[in-house]
């Protein structure tokens, strides 16, 4: 009896430590890399909400609702600094702690049906890996997060003989899920489905008429909150009422489509060339668990194969990135999860079939995992790429099953040090790649250490503590000191060129206008001359021209005639500065 507890006392301590690790080694990832395109936008999407501009009203973008949920973080923080130096690294921090809170609640609730162990080391790797290495919460991130502990909540539901309070709970986690990207009601339609086949078939009564109405209870709570919000607001002037902005093609970029049959067959072909890779892996992986059962091979091969595998996928995608996916080596590690999503189906056919508790987390975690994958690639910006972004937690029931299976295999020592050592390795490689893969670099870093491209962090502004290339860690701090010396007492607004979203967070003047470049401009359709008609529209409505106009000198606005005859008429070239051109309002 002493020995067991000493041995359980072993086991959380070891536990505890492997938990520091991962966070020190979270926390230590916080601060490298500067990222100046999604993370700064969605950062300011809640800064400006703190400032002021009005939620829904004054704010013309779809994704603000989710961005919404950092508000109470960044009011905080603008509570007691007053200003947003240090921001970005405040964020990131921020995101590793509200990671760790989802680990733990998805841990606790997988724990009594999968075992301390299995689910220990399966959420140390799963909330390990960043998506796209962008460090701080989104819109994409909250949803994905609370769909997730959705899931987790179901799973253990089907495990408890009162389960009521915990399917209300999953609905409230699915609904604000849905509320920071609302199309993720397909994946609340699937489950609430689900539900109501196999809990009503196991005849599971709950005092309701039917069990799934709990489920759905709880989203109506959260949906009815949102309601009394938006009727204590100024709903009526909500921009979504509105016709010109809605038909102003700023739906696009959330990829309103006009030929569905035609987009249904470039997801496709998108698939087949970007996972190439990833889908002669998984046949191999199929016909290896198919030899390890029927020859009774050791359980051991499908930890080797699987690691051989990931590093073929993650090294092949990032030589080829540019090739495959232009402009981002960030993939990398969400499409090894992609690959572990596939595998965790071959294992549950030829495995698991028959266990209960993976079949629960197959129905009710890794299909509705799938499915947000093709939501996320059906409605998101980038179509096939973000199809390992919305499937990603399908990898935990791989990673529930790998572990399962490797419980199995015959250790000389006890197994949770060794489920604890490969969980170990697993997080801190996956750290050290999401450093890499993100990277100090815009080229390959091979080219950029052969060329000793020196390192250093920012001292001031909004990427204060972060490390990345020297030179452009000086040149975003020479700009933002440049930007607060040009600013004068009396000036109210502010618009920044299409490719300086940053400089929104580097200032407290309104309004965050970055959404108004519409996604035209990246296809060259900046040239039509009414490309900038929903962006004046937007000033006319509430601020008048803005007092300050800064741009890039090689921005695609500056070829748009009807915008530099706006310049022209109404702004005086105040300075040129570093590939920079500030403009001011002529005084009337």
């Amino acid at each position: 009896m002493g020995r067991e507890k000493a041995s359980d006392k072993n086991h959380r301590i070891f536990y505890i430590v492997l938990t520091v690790i991962a966070l020190a080694a979270m926390l230590a990832r916080c601060f490298f890399s500067v990222i100046t395109t999604d993370e700064v936008f969605n950062l300011g999407e809640a800064y400006r909400t703190v400032l002021g501009q009005k939620f829904m009203v004054e704010n013309w973008d779809f994704f603000q609702v989710g961005d919404s949920l950092n508000y109470p973080f960044i009011w905080l923080f603008y509570k007691i600094t007053g200003s947003s130096e240090g921001i970005v690294i405040y964020s990131r921090i921020c995101s590793v702690f509200i990671t760790f809170i989802f680990a733990l609640l998805t841990y606790k609730l997988l724990k009594p049906i999968f075992g301390k162990t299995n689910s220990f080391a399966t959420c140390l790797i799963y909330f390990t890996v960043v998506p796209k290495t962008i460090f701080g919460y989104w819109y994409d991130t909250w949803s994905l997060s609370f769909m997730l502990l959705s899931f987790a909540l179901i799973i253990f539901a089907m495990n408890k003989d009162k389960p009521l309070p915990w399917l209300i709970l999953a609905g409230v986690c699915q609904a604000i899920s849905v509320y920071a990207y609302p199309t993720a009601v397909f994946v609340f339609i699937y489950e609430f489905i689900v539900l109501f086949i196999v809990m009503n078939k196991d005849k599971k009564k709950i005092g309701f008429k039917k069990p799934e109405l709990a489920y759905a209870l709880g989203a109506a709570a959260v949906f009815a909150v949102f309601v009394i919000f938006c009727l204590t607001r100024d709903w009526q002037n909500f921009f979504i009422f509105n016709k010109d902005i809605t038909s102003s093609g700023l739906s696009n970029r959330t990829a309103a489509r006009s030929n569905e049959l035609l987009f249904v067959r470039h997801i496709i072909s998108d698939f087949f060339h970007y996972y190439r890779s990833i889908l002669i892996c998984s046949v191999g992986f199929a016909v290896l668990c198919i030899a390890v059962k029927r020859l009774r091979l050791s359980n051991i091969w499908i930890a080797v194969y699987t690691a051989l595998a990931s590093a073929f996928i993650y090294i092949y995608i990032f030589r080829k990135s540019i090739e495959v996916f232009p402009g981002s080596k960030s993939q990398n590690l969400l499409n090894v999860f992609l690959f572990f999503s596939i595998c965790g189906f071959i294992l549950y056919i030829t495995f698991f079939l028959k266990e209960k508790r993976f079949k629960n987390m197959f129905l009710f975690l890794y299909i509705p995992s799938m499915l947000a994958g093709l939501v996320w690639a059906f409605t998101g910006l980038d179509k096939s790429i973000n199809i390992p972004l919305g499937s990603r937690s399908a990898s935990i029931l791989f990673l529930a099953e790998f572990f399962e299976l490797m419980s199995q295999v015959k250790f000389k020592k006890p197994k949770i040090k060794n489920f604890a050592v490969l969980a170990m390795c697993f997080m801190l490689v996956f750290n050290i790649l999401s450093i890499y893969c993100q990277g100090f670099f815009s080229t390959v870093p091979a080219v950029a250490l052969k060329n000793s491209l020196a390192i250093s962090s920012a001292e001031s502004g909004v990427f204060k503590y972060i490390y990345d290339k020297e030179e452009t860690v000086y040149s975003l701090e020479c700009f933002e000191k440049k930007l607060k010396t040009f600013i004068k007492d009396d000036d109210k607004t502010v618009l920044f060129g299409r490719g300086m979203m940053y400089g929104y967070l580097m200032t407290d003047l309104k309004p965050n206008t970055n959404y108004l470049w519409r996604s035209g401009a990246l296809t060259g359709k900046s040239t039509d001359p009414e490309y900038y008609d929903i962006l004046f529209k937007y000033f006319d409505s509430y601020y008048g021209s803005p007092d300050l106009i800064v741009l890039k000198k090689d921005e695609f606005e500056l070829t748009n005639k009807k915008f530099v005859d706006f310049l022209n008429q109404n702004y005086d070239l105040a300075e040129e500065d570093s590939g920079v051109v500030f403009y001011r309002l002529k005084q009337h």
